[in-house]
Formats: structure tokens, sequence, C-alpha cells
């Protein structure tokens, strides 16, 4: 006898502070179906991406709360955004709106001046992106030359904001960095020079900020042995990323209201002790 998905209620939980089975260190998600013969309608239902300490552990399912997610919120099919309330569908309306996305990549693999660069793995609360190699060993890093006519500096501030990692929340796994989850951010490049022009000061202001407090240290690795790594302490650059944002608001048309839940989006874990980053 053929069975069909009727409603789907999908929730899923961070690894870190705490993680959900002890001795399974990754990001997880838990999907419970009610099967029927017939189907009317599909329905499904999420949670935002649950981050707890473990002292909250004895609460953490009873206080799980679900959100429907219609065909109109999904932009990418193999992905169901991880939505905790009703401002985020009028955030995702506004961004979804956007007639471009951010794939402005030299064709060809052409090498520019305009270099992004940026690591496909790894990061805890925070992604970096720079126009400079990071100066590290890492087989993660990775470097993309963008269109010559743009301004990496604008695009790096775009990445950096608050607005773009509630997006890679809502649709990713949390530590992949694929450049078809970068570049394929919905933001039309402005043609307002005010605001290129802000965007461009800010990505230089932040990325000299993120190198001036990062430091050095050696670690030993299994599979390659000793290397120095560059640690990043984005936290401390938050209050210019914050400023990125709201920049951002006023070219996709937020409110005070959605701006204020992007600025503090996932603050308390971001700004915590553990937000350093690894690059």
């Amino acid at each position: 006898m053929k069975r069909l998905t009727a409603t789907t209620w999908i929730s899923n939980y961070a690894v870190r502070p705490s993680k959900l089975f002890v001795g399974v260190d990754m990001n997880l998600t838990i999907v419970v179906s009610q099967v029927t013969k017939k189907v009317t309608q599909r329905i499904e239902y999420t949670t935002t991406y649950q981050r707890w300490n473990p002292e909250y552990r004895e609460f953490l399912f009873q206080n799980i709360s679900y959100i429907q997610v219609s065909d109109f919120q999904r932009l990418f099919k193999f992905a169901v955004p991880k939505l905790r309330s009703d401002i985020e569908r009028q955030i995702m309306t506004k961004i979804y709106g956007q007639k471009r996305t951010l794939e402005l990549v030299s064709p060809g693999k052409r090498v520019t001046k305009q270099q992004l660069c940026y690591r496909t793995a790894g990061g805890r609360y925070y992604k970096i992106f720079v126009d400079k190699p990071f100066d590290s060993e890492s087989k993660s890093n990775k470097a993309t030359s963008l269109l010559e006519e743009i301004d990496v500096r604008v695009v790096l501030a775009v990445l950096s904001s608050n607005l773009w990692w509630w997006y890679y929340t809502l649709h990713f796994d949390m530590y992949n960095c694929k450049d078809y989850m970068i570049f394929g951010f919905p933001f039309s490049y402005p043609s307002e020079k005010p605001i290129l022009g802000q965007l461009s000061d800010l990505g230089e202001i932040l990325v000299a900020d993120l190198f001036n407090n990062a430091h050095r240290k050696a670690q030993d690795y299994a599979t390659t042995g000793n290397r120095e790594q560059i640690i990043f302490e984005p936290s401390r650059s938050k209050p210019i990323i914050d400023k990125v944002d709201r920049i951002l608001a006023e070219h996709y048309g937020f409110t005070e209201e959605e701006l204020d839940f992007i600025i503090n989006y996932d603050i308390k874990y971001r700004m915590g002790k553990d937000s350093v980053e690894d690059e």
C-alpha cells in the first residue's frame, strides 16, 4: 500500500554550545512525518536553529516552537528554512524580491584584482571574508576573483553582515561555506553611489579591524602536522558589522523592527566567550 507524507515537523539543533547527543559532534535535524493514504495538501513546520547551554537541556524539547513554511519561502528546493517568527517571513519576502544575487564572479575563473578570500569550511559563529590572503595554512582557504568593475569591499561587507549570517543559518549546514551559498545571496548591486561608498568604506575598515584583532597560534593536526593558524575575533568587530546592516536595511527597505531583529540575531552566542574563529 502506497503511503504519502501529509504533514512534516522539522526541528533543528546546533552542536554548540551544547549538543543533542553525547558523542555526536554535528548539527542535527529531527524529521517527524504524518503519513496517509491520500494527500490533499502537504504542510511543513520548522523550528529555528536551536542553541542552548547545558543547564537548559531538560527544558529544550518542551520549549520547541514550530512555524509553518510555505513554498514561497523556499529559496532552495533542498532547504527548509529554520524559521522562528513572522518577522522573518517579512524579511525573507524583501530579500527574495531582489532582482539579482551576488553572482559577480569573474567568468572563466579569470583572475582580477577584485579578490574575495574566505574558507570553504569551519567557523563557529562567523564566516570571515577579506580582500587579501589569510597568510596561514589551510586546505579550505580559497580566493575567488570578482568582476573587475565590482568593488570587492562592498561584497565582503555584505557577506560579513548579520543579515547574511541569518540567511546562511536559515538555509545551510553551518559548517560548509560553498560558492552557491555565498554567491546565491539575493543582492542587487546598487547603483546609488552613497550606498556603494558607505559599504566600500565599511568593508575596508572591517578587514583592517579583523586583522588588527587577530592573533597567530601554532596547532598540531594528525593529518597535516604542525601548522600556524590565524585566529580571528570577529565579535570585537560587531559594531562595524552592525553599521553594514543599517545600510543594508535602507537597501532592502527594512523597518526598524526588522533591522533590530537582524542585528540581534544569535547575538548571545556570537558575542560569547567562544566566538573566536579559527581561520
